[in-house]
């Protein structure tokens, strides 16, 4: 006699729970899509890089250069407002490590909310009364009183002024050996969280560098945490000396080749979804990136990492689904890479 299937290998119980877990990421989803705490970053496409070496500097580093990065941040918050979010924080590192930061700004500061210092007053005073009262007996004929009485009294104010509280606007400071450089912005009543940030980086480069690629990472922290989906981007902005023709155009191409791979991304991942006419295999591309993000094992009906473009774009890891991408998209990855190593190759 064969042995009843499990429950749990039964195609109807496995439909069964494909759809309840459908319908709880639809769920999620739907709750995501309707938090009011969302910001999109934007960030320059390449940035020119002005030497500022001086006399000082050159006495004591003849093979090095200073050169001075201006980046223009921006952040656009929808239907939020600088109460809704605690900070506003910038991440830029070069992951080639070309670059030593020597200084940046804006640099750590407080700022208070009180226009000039707050005066204390307080008041004392000392009375001091004497007094003597003699009462007579009520047997006695003539009444007479007697009452004597004085008093001295001494007052003193006392001011103090005290500076007003402050709370911390702006922190910054470098990491990762001075290759890299952070900046918090928070909340105040002097400046708002939205708009244009102005971040300024000098560093020491050799004096061949030529050219680099920066990772800039944006990232607002909501008051509600489980928004933080919403709140943060990643880009590689390009940077090169200030009238080097040659290192512009070679940035140039990177920039282009990057938005060629970012289309044919699309319009890859739009196929793919085409392609799913099967519910089920709709349901287990759900399954597979509900477990991924929870960093579960994926699925084998699931071989192509649900963030395989970030991948490509950030840490270049793409040998093991590089079979998995389609011709075109293999096409402009390559493209990408080629044009990725010879802005690298101007760092040197």
């Amino acid at each position: 006699m064969s042995r009843p299937r499990p429950l749990g290998d039964h195609p109807s119980f496995q439909i069964a729970l494909l759809i309840f877990i459908l319908i709880g990421l639809l769920d999620q989803t739907a709750s995501w899509s309707q938090s009011p705490h969302r910001v999109q970053f934007d960030v320059p496409v390449s940035v020119n890089c002005r030497d500022v070496t001086n006399e000082q500097f050159s006495s004591t580093h003849s093979q090095d250069k200073l050169l001075e990065i201006r980046m223009q941040v921006s952040s656009l918050f929808q239907n939020s407002t600088d109460q809704h979010f605690e900070e506003i924080f910038f991440l830029i590192h070069s992951p080639e490590k070309s670059i030593r930061v020597v200084d940046f700004a804006p640099q750590t500061s407080v700022q208070s909310e009180y226009a000039s210092p707050i005066e204390v007053s307080r008041n004392k005073e000392d009375s001091k009364t004497a007094g003597f009262q003699f009462t007579p007996n009520l047997e006695w004929i003539t009444k007479s009183s007697l009452n004597a009485n004085f008093s001295d009294r001494t007052g003193e104010t006392t001011k103090t002024t005290k500076l007003p509280p402050k709370k911390l606007a702006v922190a910054s400071g470098s990491q990762s050996r001075q290759t890299a450089v952070y900046f918090k912005f928070k909340p105040n009543n002097q400046s708002s969280l939205e708009g244009v940030q102005q971040l300024t980086l000098i560093v020491q480069v050799p004096l061949t560098w030529r050219a680099d690629l920066l990772h800039v990472h944006c990232r607002a922290k909501p008051c509600k945490s489980n928004v933080q989906n919403l709140c943060q981007s990643d880009f590689i902005v390009p940077i090169h000396i200030e009238n080097d023709a040659a290192a512009k155009g070679i940035c140039d191409l990177y920039i282009n080749a990057e938005n060629q791979l970012r289309k044919t991304a699309q319009a890859e991942q739009l196929s793919r979804i085409e392609e799913k006419k099967d519910l089920l295999d709709r349901l287990e591309s759900l399954i597979a990136f509900k477990n991924e993000r929870h960093g579960h094992k994926k699925m084998e009906s699931e071989k192509l990492p649900a963030n395989w473009l970030g991948k490509i774009i950030f840490s270049q890891s793409v040998d093991s689904f590089a079979d998995q991408l389609s011709q075109p998209t293999r096409k402009a990855t390559q493209q990408f890479l080629v044009a990725r190593e010879a802005v690298i190759e101007l760092n040197d």
